[in-house]
């Protein structure tokens, strides 16, 4: 996800700054879902006025932003840029985990609902904002809604509500529930994002437990429009900008005759139409909650998470030219998205930010063209698939059942014993009841698992592991790598082992991922556009813990409750200039 930081221009006079005195009057922070931190140059030559060179040329720029650990997923990303601290203390280690409780549970095919996402929560509803469209029924593995639960630590915009007792509104806008609910952290006033099935903006009753009190102004947006009439508007569109895709990226996608079947997230998600309709949104959230706007003297704050970078790159890797038209395009899109703000607000009181959640491999084939040690593996499998050739868990599960042989009792087992329930590459989660069955301890239990998943047949092995309780421990190498891993830990509910993936590998065989500690993995743009910063490029040591304190500084503020990023003085106005 890629955040901006949008200052005035230099020739804006600068406001004393003071998020209690509502100087600035709002601060807005894009986060771009897997945008990788070389995409702002790659594609800068063809980058129109306002878009993203409104931080390129006017901004202070940031080009060695790094995460320090290995959890390059949506979620820990999105958690990490807005409480500045990283999964060990934030509490998100990935997008979702295993729950044993939920594994009990089957859904209609029989498959166990032990993999859970982070947000999810199972004591919340979905708030459902439309007449016009029908509710889905709730999902058999995950009834309930989203909510930060599970955060472990506050958030920007929870600082600026406590620091204004509750006058700051913040909202938080994405595609995806985690992208919206864990920026937002426990105070936002709403987070939104689309129903999958019919694109019609919903929330949780974490935000409105009083279901009346939602926006109405959001019921009348779907119903006049996306989840009403424009809905097949839009995906007319994306599907027109998916038929001119050459073959070969459509068929990477889906076969083009399966797009009538999508759901509106999966037939838009990877369009160019998928950020506008978000950007549309958040542009209607400024508007009808008066976001820097209102007299009561607060700084607002808007988080808004595009995901549709993501949703394509998983499917034709950052290097396929549908890759660039989607830059391109949101290059434009943003520049229409900030001249709105700029005419309704005033960019001299705007302060915008921009970063990305992580970054990704290039396809491994293509990779492998450049003699690149590349590979794609088939992580995991459900119990129900006839042929696991090649699958990474069944080979585990083989190997422990032949490690573990002397302590299972009895007759051979009709099916496989279950030791490993998911691998998540690189993250394998254990079946923790069996191992205890076993009379084996946590540590007894990883250390077999990870032993096995480095004896795996891969051409290209995993480099070592990590167990939870190592972790747990603070028991890793004085080296960076270790500190990566560390800072990747984080209690979830169920035993695990954090394999380190070889370079240039992903779980799975099509396409490409994220989940790694390495710089293709790692690196994001961070960049800064306002009277308070200082505009220019800073080449040195930057990482996303870095926004949030960077932020809090600038509004006067308390930085979250866990936050290790340090405040970027370098780029900071001077103290007498700055606002």
């Amino acid at each position: 996800m890629f955040l901006v930081c949008l200052a005035a221009t230099p020739m804006l006079a600068a406001v004393p700054g003071s998020a209690y005195a509502g100087h600035p009057k709002l601060v807005v922070i894009i986060v771009i879902d897997q945008f990788r931190g070389d995409y702002l140059d790659r594609y800068r030559g063809d980058f129109v006025q306002g878009g993203f060179n409104l931080f390129l040329e006017h901004g202070a720029v940031f080009t060695n932003c790094n995460y320090d650990y290995a959890s390059t997923r949506t979620a820990p990303g999105h958690a990490t840029l807005l409480t500045g601290a990283y999964a060990d203390k934030h509490g998100i280690l990935a997008n979702d985990y295993w729950d044993p409780e939920q594994s009990l549970v089957k859904d209609a095919k029989g498959e166990s609902c032990g993999k859970v996402p982070f947000v999810w929560d199972k004591d919340k509803k979905l708030v459902w904002l439309s007449e016009t469209s029908k509710q889905p029924p709730e999902s058999v593995c995950t009834p309930g809604s989203a909510s930060p639960h599970n955060l472990h630590a506050a958030t920007l915009g929870d600082e600026l509500k406590q620091a204004t007792q509750g006058r700051s509104r913040v909202y938080a806008v994405s595609l995806k529930e985690r992208a919206a609910v864990f920026p937002g952290g426990f105070s936002a006033n709403g987070a939104f994002w689309p129903d999958e099935i019919t694109g019609a903006w919903t929330t949780s009753t974490y935000y409105y437990a009083d279901r009346s009190k939602a926006p109405a102004w959001i019921q009348a947006y779907n119903d006049r429009g996306c989840g009403g009439p424009c809905a097949a508007k839009l995906r007319e569109e994306a599907k027109a900008e998916y038929m001119a895709l050459p073959t070969a990226t459509k068929q990477a996608i889906f076969k083009p005759e399966d797009f009538d079947k999508k759901s509106f997230y999966e037939a838009t998600g990877f369009t160019t139409v998928a950020n506008q309709y978000e950007l549309d949104f958040a542009e209607q959230v400024i508007q009808n909650e008066q976001l820097g706007q209102r007299s009561d003297g607060a700084t607002d704050l808007l988080l808004v998470s595009l995901s549709s970078n993501d949703m394509l790159g998983h499917r034709v890797g950052p290097d396929d030219p549908a890759m660039r038209h989607m830059a391109l395009e949101l290059d434009r899109q943003l520049s229409a998205f900030f001249s709105d703000i700029g005419n309704r607000i005033g960019l001299a009181q705007t302060v915008l930010a921009l970063s990305a959640d992580h970054g990704v491999a290039p396809i491994p084939a293509l990779a492998k063209l450049q003699r690149l040690p590349a590979a794609g593996y088939r992580a995991d499998c459900k119990e129900s698939d006839k042929d696991k050739t090649g699958c990474l868990r069944e080979e585990l599960n083989v190997a422990l059942e032949k490690v573990l042989a002397k302590r299972i009792a009895g007759p051979p087992a009709k099916v496989r014993h279950q030791f490993v329930v998911s691998l998540d590459y690189p993250i394998a989660w254990l079946g923790q009841p069996l191992f205890q069955q076993l009379g084996l301890t946590e540590q007894e239990a990883e250390d077999a698992v990870g032993t096995a998943m480095m004896n795996l047949p891969m051409e290209h092995r995993f480099r070592g592991f990590y167990t939870r309780t190592q972790l747990a421990k603070g028991e890793v190498p004085p080296n960076e790598t270790g500190r990566r891993y560390l800072h990747s830990y984080a209690p979830a509910k169920d035993w695990y082992v954090y394999a380190v993936s070889a370079p240039y590998t992903v779980g799975g065989t099509s396409g490409t991922d994220h989940a790694s500690p390495y710089n293709y993995d790692t690196h994001v743009p961070l960049a800064f556009y306002g009277v308070a910063f200082r505009p220019g490029v800073y080449p040195g040591h930057a990482e996303p813990v870095d926004l949030a304190p960077t932020l809090s500084s600038i509004l006067g503020i308390n930085a979250p409750s866990g936050s290790i990023g340090r405040v970027l003085t370098e780029a900071l106005q001077p103290s007498g200039e700055r606002p």
